[in-house]
């Protein structure tokens, strides 16, 4: 096989363990490399079956093998529900291997529909595997079978496999820590996205690492990968506040006056430095950049979301408020409110009451309240009484 350092050679064995371990974040391996476990193991098909024991129901199935994948379907239709390796492996310790014909023997093989109307039909006889996760009542199985003709699996073959099962077992443990931080992340960035206030995210070079909606909108086609375009006058001024603050991590702000479809806004930079501690970086998991490049659709704009360094500077951009902007206009700019709810803010601002509000405006105080629910949202304001002092606290010179 291939060499490593000072001579030594891999084998074809570790080079598959390690392609096992990094379809963890590149799940789209996960067939090949379990059909390339299959062939290492001179075995006629491999299934890996997930199953919630609570829901009754399969999460996850991957069949390699063609004879095993042309049984998926009818396993996953009806036949997992009556699978008696599941409660062998179940039986045992996770990562353990065991051999079907230890426990049934071919007295119950021949009574058996799950042998007699799905197994042996579609060519398998012998099933040799194991329970390689189980927590939370999800319990994920491997079933790696000799079609009929071929004998029982010897002690030599179940060493061969029992090599495999630990690493499917700590792998299988990884995949599920996997989905939880891609879940985490594609959280946060939806929370990002979801911001009515703009967010950027550089690296040290000045490349755009994130941007989310708003800030595109605000700025329309100032931004590439590379930072601002450098034609955009006010582009040096920001490179300039860049390197200000990661000189000395103090933040800055300026304002810029930037047309946007023939219409001028003021919009304000803020620019915060980031922790510089050893490992603070912005990456994201391989499967969810690859959700971002095919939510982009391949035509480039993904670039700009997608890692490049490590995260230096979280800039924030908002549109200033009019300065002779008064009541609702105002609450509206300030807060990005919709015209209702601007109303509503106004009307207790001047110190109305939710109920009285309701009347004046014909609407139904439930209206009022999920109105009001949204103004603590979007200002922050953890109840009704610190929204009305945050509304009144507004200069007035605005109001």
């Amino acid at each position: 096989m291939t060499s490593g350092g000072k001579g030594k050679k891999v084998s074809s064995k570790d080079v598959l363990i390690a392609d096992l371990y990094e379809s963890v974040l590149r799940p789209d391996q996960i067939p090949d490399v379990l059909d390339r476990i299959n062939q290492q193991l001179d075995c006629d098909g491999l299934h890996l079956v997930g199953k919630d024991e609570e829901a009754g129901s399969v999460f996850a199935s991957v069949a390699v093998g063609s004879q095993i994948s042309g049984a998926e379907r009818d396993y996953l239709a009806h036949y997992f529900r009556i699978d008696p390796r599941l409660a062998i492996g179940l039986a045992s310790p996770t990562g353990v291997v065991v051999a079907c014909h230890d426990f049934l023997d071919d007295r119950f093989v021949s009574g058996s529909e799950f042998y007699q109307d799905f197994l042996i039909p579609h060519g398998p006889r012998y099933v040799i595997g194991g329970n390689v996760y189980r927590r939370g009542g999800k319990n994920i199985h491997v079933a790696i079978n000799h079609l009929i003709g071929r004998p029982q699996f010897s002690d030599e073959k179940r060493a061969a496999v029992s090599g495999f099962m630990y690493h499917l077992s700590r792998w299988a443990s990884q995949l599920f820590m996997a989905d939880e931080v891609r879940g985490a992340a594609a959280a946060g960035f939806f929370a990002l996205e979801t911001l009515g206030q703009g967010i950027l995210i550089l690296d040290d070079r000045q490349h755009v690492l994130f941007a989310n909606q708003a800030v595109n909108q605000l700025l329309g086609d100032v931004l590439t990968a590379q930072g601002f375009r450098r034609s955009w006058g006010y582009g040096a001024t920001l490179r300039d506040l860049f390197k200000q603050v990661t000189a000395d991590r103090q933040a800055r702000s300026t304002t810029v006056v930037h047309t946007v479809g023939g219409r001028a806004v003021s919009l304000l930079f803020s620019l915060l430095p980031l922790p510089r501690e050893q490992g603070i970086g912005f990456t994201m998991p391989k499967g969810l950049e690859a959700a971002t490049r095919a939510k982009a659709g391949g035509t480039g704009q993904e670039e700009a979301m997608l890692p490049g360094g490590n995260a230096s500077v979280l800039v924030l951009v908002r549109a200033q408020m009019d300065a002779q902007a008064t009541g609702s206009r105002l609450y509206q700019q300030a807060f990005g409110l919709t015209a209702a709810e601007a109303r509503l803010a106004d009307a207790l601002a001047q110190g109305h009451s939710p109920q009285a509000y309701a009347e004046r405006a014909r609407v139904s105080i439930a209206t009022v309240r999920t109105q009001i629910r949204a103004l603590l949202a979007k200002t922050g304001a953890v109840n009704l009484r610190a929204l009305v002092v945050l509304l009144a606290s507004l200069p007035k010179a605005s109001r």
